[in-house]
């Protein structure tokens, strides 16, 4: 029988209740004047969960709390940012999205089932595939000439962030290759991947083009490759059907695509897109540490100290520039809490589906941690959303697992 206090907010239908939310932070959020149904659905959401986590006495995850830290942490740049405006605007985000983070990361701690995130950031990133198809942007950049300089930048207006969304679509599909092997299903995942696949390289997006193929083969090596000695037909099948698939993919990218260009073009070092651009920004993000390596220059002010006005093209250099070699250790302590939490769960437990899920959740984790020395994520919605739910699907299938266990040290003989 259900207690009072299940009945009241029951735990399934905050989970359901957060897709819609989930689904809203991909595309309203980007959409000008859609943006505050987010916020209002938020609200009500977030009440909610709080009346749930008073009643249940629930515990947070540990990672929320470093956020925490690093948040009060970033709240020094206050008292040194030299651009306010824009200062005041990434800590209103950091602190909306830290919100974010402790709402989603106790809904799936509590009921510790991703597959309803990961179903809704596929939908979130379908939703975004019919805007750009439906206003016809795909159909113009299919048109022109290969060497034409169009990109493809979704609701994002930005091709590299548009495409950074296409990338998270395949979590998703290799979620449902393994948990639904029905030969129909796994026909979809593939036609699926090569949208996501054409996707990509309309953006042209080097990075996450790179991004993807580590992905894949991270994915392969530790979902697959591991069990090849119990199940090698499958594990060859399955290597056969990616390789073959990636061999079509890159070949059609290459030749194909103003994608395929830019891979193999030597870039202009004037072009402000340029490699010599990112290194430049690189040596000074550590000119700007060196010269305040405690507390940073404040959120979001590397822009005002390098003469392009740009941000640095990098998290890492981001966050060390903004809030210091403290606030860096701050906010990568939750990557790194997160991280070994997958290898303590890998000893924990050998049920199929969770291990799948923490190997396929560090497949994706190793991949932007990669990204992150391209792309800066602390403004990205989707990176949180899917650092949320894992970190809280992770805590409180941990908590679970050590609980029976412990349970059942106690139980007489």
């Amino acid at each position: 029988m259900k207690s009072y206090n299940e009945k009241i907010i029951p735990t399934s239908l905050l989970v359901w209740l957060s897709m819609p939310l989930i689904i809203m932070m991909i595309t309203l959020s980007s959409i000008q004047g859609l943006s505050q149904f987010t916020k209002y659905y938020g609200y009500i959401l977030g009440i909610l969960f709080l009346v749930h986590y008073a009643r249940h006495r629930l515990k947070v995850a540990t990672e929320v709390w470093f956020y925490l830290m690093w948040l009060l942490w970033s709240a020094s740049g206050k008292y040194i940012a030299v651009d306010m405006d824009s200062y005041n605007e990434a800590f209103k985000d950091a602190a909306n999205m830290g919100v974010v983070y402790f709402i989603l990361s106790g809904i799936y701690a509590s009921k510790p089932r991703i597959g309803p995130a990961f179903l809704a950031v596929a939908l979130g990133v379908l939703t975004m595939c019919l805007i750009s198809l439906y206003s016809g942007e795909m159909q113009s950049i299919r048109e022109t000439d290969q060497f034409s300089y169009l990109r493809l930048k979704g609701i994002t207006g930005n091709a590299n962030s548009y495409s950074f969304y296409m990338l998270y679509g395949f979590i998703f599909v290799a979620y449902l290759w393994e948990i639904k092997q029905y030969w129909w299903v796994r026909a979809v995942c593939v036609v699926a991947s090569m949208c996501l696949i054409i996707m990509i390289s309309y953006t042209a997006s080097r990075k996450i083009f790179v991004g993807f193929l580590l992905f894949v083969t991270m994915w392969w090596y530790l979902c697959y490759a591991k069990g090849m000695g119990r199940k090698p037909i499958k594990t060859l099948l399955m290597m056969l059907i990616v390789t073959v698939g990636l061999f079509f993919a890159t070949n059609y990218i290459f030749n194909k695509t103003y994608l395929g260009v830019r891979l193999k073009a030597n870039k202009n070092s004037d072009d402000v897109g340029g490699d010599a651009l990112r290194k430049e920004l690189y040596i000074r993000s550590m000119q700007i540490f060196l010269q305040s390596p405690i507390c940073g220059v404040g959120l979001d002010n590397f822009k005002a100290h390098n003469r392009y006005g740009f941000y640095s093209h990098s998290e890492y250099m981001e966050i060390l520039t903004d809030t210091g070699i403290v606030g860096f250790v701050l906010y990568f302590s939750f990557y790194f809490i997160l991280f070994r939490r997958f290898g303590r769960l890998e000893k924990l437990t050998q049920h199929h589906q969770i291990i799948y899920v923490v190997r396929l959740s560090k497949a994706f984790f190793l991949t932007l941690l990669f990204i992150n020395f391209f792309i800066p994520q602390m403004g990205l919605r989707i990176t949180w959303v899917f650092l949320a739910s894992v970190s809280g699907y992770t805590w409180g299938v941990e908590r679970s697992l050590l609980i029976n266990r412990a349970m059942s040290k106690v139980q007489p003989q």
